[in-house]
């Protein structure tokens, strides 16, 4: 009867630590490689607890002998998995690190390019406006449709206006990594098919915030905004970096589809309205802002717009 009981008390301990661990592991985003040893640690470690119950059996020692074992072998097996999580994410982060700063160095030479043609667009434009003028001073000298030059000097100049104003304040925000991240991303999104608006009004050199951490959740916060403004009919994306007294405020705006879901639901792990696993939701965000005292994260919705609004001190 003892014997069955033991039995019994292995295997059921044996479940508990496995559906234990595999709630664990459904909770979070963990990726295949990582689920894939997670999952050969805890089927070597219940195969050595039946083997090891069945040694003991067989040797005829049982009670809380065999009870104490096994509980050290949980122990053991604990402790293991809690540090082969810890290297796991120390190892993800460092790739993670490592493949950001190689994207933010890319970036910053290609945001350099950006910027310098746009200084000379804006030279041209200057000059381009001049010359159609002059044209225009001449119709009456040739056979030149007045209608025709009219609309393509109108024309004109709001594309060059358009073209030259849409990131006009890039040059204001002096932060090289943030810099990159906000070229990179908003041409994609215009490319997209969004409308894109950017406006930094005043120079800023400094954000009080660790560059890594604050890429890291822009970059979420606008792929957010993409996804949701995609689907939209306005397809609209506008970003803001106002510098004032005591902090400056980062605001994402976007359009988005139908009725918002709740914010709750938005900050759980892996949440995206185009289905499971693909989006980052707002929980990541909220997990690098554990470490960033100074900063906080707000949302709310103005007039069909979704508003995400970043404000970071200046002191803390």
């Amino acid at each position: 009867m003892l014997v069955v009981i033991l039995i019994g008390f292995d295997w059921i301990l044996s479940i508990i630590i496995a559906l234990t661990i595999k709630s664990k592991v459904m909770k979070r985003s963990i990726p295949s490689e990582e689920a894939k040893v997670y999952c050969m640690q805890l089927g070597i470690f219940l195969t050595f607890v039946y083997l090891f119950g069945e040694v003991l059996r067989r040797m005829q020692i049982l009670g809380i002998f065999q009870i104490v074992m096994i509980s050290f072998l949980v122990t053991q097996f604990s402790v293991t998995m809690y540090f082969t999580y810890l290297t796991l994410k120390k190892n993800h982060e460092k790739t993670e690190l490592s493949n950001l700063k190689e994207q933010m160095e890319m970036m910053r030479v290609y945001t350099a390019d950006i910027e310098r043609n746009y200084q000379e667009l804006r030279k041209f434009r200057h000059d381009y406006k001049n010359m159609l003028l002059g044209l225009k001073a001449m119709q009456n000298e040739s056979a030149i449709d007045e209608g025709y030059l009219n609309k393509m000097i109108d024309y004109s100049h709001q594309m060059i206006d358009n073209s030259v104003m849409r990131f006009s304040g890039l040059s204001n925000l002096k932060v090289d990594s943030v810099k990159s991240l906000m070229v990179a991303k908003l041409i994609h999104a215009e490319q997209s098919g969004i409308e894109v608006n950017f406006e930094c009004l005043i120079p800023i050199a400094n954000i009080n915030m660790d560059e890594i951490k604050l890429v890291r959740i822009l970059g979420i916060l606008i792929d957010n905004a993409v996804e949701a403004a995609i689907e939209s009919e306005e397809k609209k994306i506008n970003t803001l970096f106002i510098d004032s007294t005591d902090s400056i405020e980062i605001s994402i705006e976007n359009s988005f589809l139908g009725k918002l879901p709740s914010l709750s639901e938005m900050k759980k792990v892996g949440f995206s309205k185009k289905g499971k696993d693909r989006g980052l939701g707002l929980s990541n965000a909220q997990d690098i802002l554990t470490s960033a005292k100074q900063a906080d994260l707000a949302h709310y919705s103005n007039q069909g717009m979704f508003v995400s609004i970043l404000t970071i001190r200046k002191s803390e």
